[in-house]
């Protein structure tokens, strides 16, 4: 991943290059057995995941799957379930008019 010219890709492969490297730092910082590896990948997963919210629209999914965490680490756990029930109920929307 590190190869890609990020400055190549479109705006959807950016972001979905941005959630690839936010997912690699989650399962490094999950794995790491030293708190300084740890924070180090933590610190990195936080970079992408702001980079992944600065360029998806509020109430997108990629924006619901990167802020709902994010919430949860700030203890506003209300918040982030109530944002997963209105994008699901958006998602019962859409199927019921596409049936």
């Amino acid at each position: 991943l590190k190869s890609i010219d990020s400055k190549q890709l479109s705006r959807d492969q950016l972001i979905e290059y941005y959630i690839t490297f936010e997912d690699i730092y989650l399962y490094h910082a999950d794995y790491a057995m030293d708190d300084e590896y740890q924070i180090e990948y933590l610190n990195n997963l936080y970079i992408y995941r702001d980079s992944v919210l600065q360029m998806v629209e509020e109430g997108d999914y990629q924006y619901v799957i990167a802020y709902t965490p994010e919430l949860l680490q700030q203890g506003r756990g209300e918040e982030a379930i109530e944002m997963l029930e209105v994008y699901h109920q958006k998602l019962s929307y859409l199927n019921f008019i596409y049936i």
